[in-house]
């Protein structure tokens, strides 16, 4: 009976152990990884007792190089926008789509010299098994490109750095050890904008595997907004909800799926008006052929 008790002991044990898993990317010098993310967004606000509203739909085709890999999983990347689709819904019936690919007769100027600018850029880093990304470059195409951008943040702080901030925001985070179902960890992300600093709270929580042998990985959200010293411009955050889901291969290590959205309703101050707006985002990332692809081959 006692030695029934030991078996029974063991294979508890046994069970729990091969519950955990550790979730990391891998990268081997020459892969090329082919993704495309698709990015909705509306936004409502009055306005000096008008209601105003606009739509925007951006489809980017990202591919990511692998070079050098160190002993400990990191791997140098070299990251380009290969292709860049748009499609805008402005106040007051102005409306435009745009493709990389295509003629653009009809675009505004301003639009289509910004957009593909971005276009064949480059930015550089290392990316860790855990998802970091650290030591961020970029390429000048890109730093202009990104300056001449309504409403960014350059300007805030190195561009290097804050560069690095927006692509936390849509990165992937892996805890350095195993986790098994039911686990969550959290992370921080802190922006510093021309109205403050933005800090958004990131949690997320392994939900076991699905049907497909997929990791999934729940994800949510809370934003917070520090007031800066600018006294022409303040944001406040009312009320903000996002959540979203990360299905992981990982045995390939790569993101088969990322879905994020995210609802905030702020208050704006500037220029002695006070503005009330409602942005709603829609984030998803998908594999492009995601399966590993030598350079050699193409």
């Amino acid at each position: 009976m006692r030695l029934f008790a030991l078996l029974i002991i063991s294979v508890s044990f046994a069970v729990r152990a091969e519950a955990q898993v550790t979730l990391q990317f891998k990268l081997a010098e020459g892969d090329v990884i082919r993704q495309v993310m698709t990015q909705e967004m509306v936004s409502s606000s009055n306005f000096q007792g008008r209601d105003v509203s606009s739509e925007m739909k951006q489809i980017a085709h990202l591919e990511q190089r692998i070079g050098e890999v160190a002993e400990t999983g990191s791997a140098q990347v070299l990251q380009e926008i290969t292709r860049m689709q748009m499609s805008m819904k402005m106040p007051f019936g102005q409306s435009f789509e745009y493709d990389s690919d295509g003629e653009n007769d009809q675009v505004p100027a301003m639009f289509g010299d910004l957009i593909g600018k971005m276009v064949g850029a480059e930015f550089q880093g290392t990316l860790a098994p855990t998802g970091k990304m650290t030591d961020i470059t970029i390429s000048e195409e890109l730093r202009d490109a990104l300056k001449k951008t309504p409403g960014n943040p350059f300007g805030a702080g190195k561009d290097e750095d804050v560069f690095q901030q927006i692509m936390s925001q849509s990165s992937v985070a892996f805890p350095d050890h195993p986790v098994k179902e039911g686990d969550s960890w959290s992370d921080e992300i802190t922006m510093k904008m021309p109205f403050g600093e933005m800090q958004v709270d990131r949690t997320s929580t392994y939900q076991g595997t699905n049907d497909d042998g997929l990791h999934v990985i729940d994800i949510s959200l809370e934003m917070t907004v520090k007031p800066g010293d600018n006294p022409q411009m303040k944001l406040s955050i009312k009320d903000s909800t996002a959540s979203g889901k990360l299905l992981f291969d990982n045995e390939a290590g790569r993101i088969v799926n990322l879905d994020l959205k995210q609802t905030v309703t702020m208050e704006i101050s500037a220029a002695g008006q006070q503005i009330t707006q409602e942005v709603s985002t829609t984030t998803k990332l998908v594999a492009d052929n995601g399966e590993r692809t030598s350079q050699s081959a193409e």
